[in-house]
């Protein structure tokens, strides 16, 4: 029994069984050696074919292994066979993990770099929030632990102008010293996976600092550092031919002090109004002597934009009813997130410098023409500079480029060279409503860089799902955070062995006829129908009185796809009422999967609370193509993604053809 003191009286519940669910009971029984208590080795092999969809080869070698399995842990009844518990356990193992854990990196990693996802990190440096929070190696040690292809620096002069700082400019972050990041990659690049990290560097330095970037950079990498033979690359390489190498991407030096012309300035304008601001800001560089704080106006907009019911409208603008109308649908399927981003950013508003008004802000605009003024005198003196920058420029891989023409021309096809280019998320919105074409044709060849927008001040994050429907393959998210979205680009990286590399869809790679669209009404190709029979492993992770003081946890999971708009939907078993060991014995589905290729099964598990909010119980996002069929269990993470050490949950999969009349029953 297990027993809980209310005031003077004490409550006592049945203690938590190690017994199988009812449902998973009868599957033992009906493969049991003549429907007994006991699994013999031809009855496991007959589950592991009829269940398990092993092959007759797989369903033998899987045989072996479960009989070691089950002596190892006295398991079997006097060496006749596998008991009800024995079973069970087994089940529960990580060597029946509904992804093989022994399958490692699979797809053909010989194509071009455009041709995969890649884990990418947003701002990798920081250890916090984007405003306030202090920059180390530390979160980019744990980034590429975790399986992340591409670091994110900013680089900036320090105050003496002689060495350069890792910050994010025009903050409160403290910097890092940049030769303390780039020895932290070169001893970790490589802990999780051989294939190449892409360092994508955000410049706001004069010639001098950069060829002393240059220099650092090579003393500190050496053979590690790819350098491409020639500037502009026909095709990029692939990931096995850059196994093991560091690859620089930035833009051209030559891009970072031009002077403006009123044309040009004028076209900067009128590009930013289409596609937001561009990831580096080169006026900036005039702002380097100033104090590291930012300035007034900006912070107002950052701040209000985050904390005000009334923002600006340049940061909310009037959505269509249609736009609406999905976005309201999208937040009624995955329901709230778990933290509340608002009040984390009105409460860092209120220990900073007090609220920001709309007189503070337009009070800040004099400075900020001012500071623009400065930026093109400083631009116009470093233009004239003869420094070479030749060996910072050899350096560049992979080389950013920032165009100045209408939507068409910027995601214009070079037939002669490849490129990266990097959006905002807002001006990735903007560009799939009206191009969403270009965009995946552009993204066949050339890389594609989305970032999240500047009022994420918190480090939230955005749909990636928003990016990889249109074959973007650096969507950049903020490792420091947590949260859903956070989530599913965890989930679609544990695919491939978590290499950071996941191979494109071919209905993304398509030329002739670019017939894609995601948002399109598309056919279903196949069906999915999830089973969730029982969970177990809270009782050993957390305190008696985590969940509840006054008796045992009230579980219920939470079961949904994420993927193209059509595959998207989340649904909910019953409460386990007072249970750590919960059993729920709920079938989802069948679920129509239109583009299976992108989807990702979505697992939460939640303690229902009559009183206040529902507490959270474990996560897990898986890709669906990899999901192993029949019955396998599920380790469930944390709301960081960090995995709890033995809260796992037993689910079913099984897969139908899209006509098959038996997914329904």
């Amino acid at each position: 029994m297990t027993t809980y003191r209310v005031c003077c009286f004490l409550r006592r519940f049945r203690a938590a069984s190690n017994e199988p669910s009812e449902a998973v009971g009868d599957v033992f029984r009906a493969c049991a050696d003549g429907g007994g208590g006991l699994l013999g080795e031809e009855a496991l092999r007959r589950f592991l074919r009829e269940v398990q969809r092993e092959t007759d080869a797989g369903a033998d070698a899987a045989a072996k292994e479960v009989v070691a399995f089950a002596a190892e842990h006295r398991l079997l009844s006097k060496g006749r066979g596998l008991t009800a518990e024995g079973f069970l356990r087994w089940l529960f193992s990580d060597a029946n993990a509904a992804l093989d854990p022994r399958r490692g990196v699979y797809q053909d990693m010989g194509l071009p770099l455009s041709h995969y996802f890649i884990y990418t990190g947003h701002n990798s440096y920081l250890t916090g929030n984007q405003l306030s929070s202090g920059c180390s190696e530390r979160p980019i040690v744990k980034a590429l632990h975790d399986g992340v292809r591409v670091i994110e620096l900013d680089l900036w002069p320090n105050a003496a102008k002689d060495d350069v700082e890792v910050l994010h400019g025009r903050t409160w972050t403290s910097p890092v010293e940049l030769i303390r990041c780039l020895e932290a990659i070169k001893e970790h690049a490589f802990a999780t996976s051989p294939y190449p990290v892409i360092l994508t560097l955000e410049d706001h330095l004069n010639r001098d600092l950069q060829a002393k970037v240059a220099k650092m950079l090579k003393e500190t990498f050496g053979e590690m550092l790819y350098v491409s033979e020639s500037e502009h690359m026909a095709e990029f390489p692939s990931p096995d031919e850059l196994k093991g190498k560091i690859v620089i991407s930035t833009k051209a030096p030559k891009e970072c002090f031009q002077t403006k012309s009123s044309k040009d300035a004028a076209a900067t304008e009128e590009e930013e109004g289409v596609w937001g601001e561009e990831i580096s800001d080169d006026k900036a560089t005039a702002r380097q002597a100033r104090p590291r704080s930012p300035p007034t106006a900006t912070l107002c907009l950052h701040l209000h934009a985050c904390c005000s019911t009334k923002a600006p409208k340049e940061y909310f603008q009037t959505k269509s009813s249609k736009d609406a109308a999905a976005t309201e649908e999208e937040e009624g399927v995955w329901g709230e997130e778990i933290t509340d981003d608002k009040a984390t950013a009105r409460q860092m508003s209120e220990q900073s410098s007090g609220k920001y008004t709309a007189d503070e802000e337009t009070a800040g605009a004099g400075a900020e023409d001012e500071m623009e003024v400065e930026a093109e005198a400083e631009a116009e003196k470093k233009s004239r500079q003869g420094t070479e920058d030749n060996e910072y420029r050899r350096l560049i891989a992979i080389q950013l480029t920032r165009r100045k023409h209408d939507i068409e021309q910027d995601l214009r096809v070079d037939p002669d060279k490849v490129t990266r280019v990097s959006l905002g998320e807002k001006a990735f919105e903007k560009a799939i409503v009206s191009h969403g074409d270009h965009v995946v044709r552009f993204t066949q060849r050339n890389l594609l860089r989305i970032f999240p927008r500047s009022t994420r001040i918190t480090s939230s994050n955005y749909n990636p799902l928003m990016g990889w429907r249109y074959g973007v393959q650096m969507v950049a998210a903020n490792m420091q955070g947590h949260g859903r979205k956070l989530w599913l680009t965890q989930g679609m990286f544990r695919a491939n062995g978590g290499c950071g590399y996941v191979k494109k869809p071919d209905a993304l790679m398509r030329s002739k006829p670019l017939d894609f669209d995601p948002r399109a009404e598309l056919p279903v190709k196949t069906r999915l129908r999830v089973t969730v029979y029982m969970g177990d492993g809270w009782r050993f992770d957390f305190r008696k009185t985590h969940f509840d003081r006054c008796s045992p946890p009230d579980f219920y999971a939470r079961v949904g796809v994420a993927g193209v708009p059509a595959d998207t939907r989340m649904e909910q078993t019953r409460v386990a009422m007072d249970s750590w060991v919960p059993a729920w014995d709920h079938e989802f589905g069948p679920f129509p999967l239109a583009m299976p290729e992108l989807a990702l099964l979505r697992v939460e598990v939640h303690e229902s609370d009559n009183h206040q909010k529902d507490e959270f119980g474990g996560q897990t996002c898986l890709p669906v193509w990899e999901l192993r069929p029949g019955i396998r269990s599920v380790r469930l993470s944390d709301h960081k993604g960090q995995p709890l050490p033995s809260v796992k949950l037993l689910m079913r999969f099984d897969f139908f053809p899209a006509s098959d009349s038996n997914s329904t029953q």
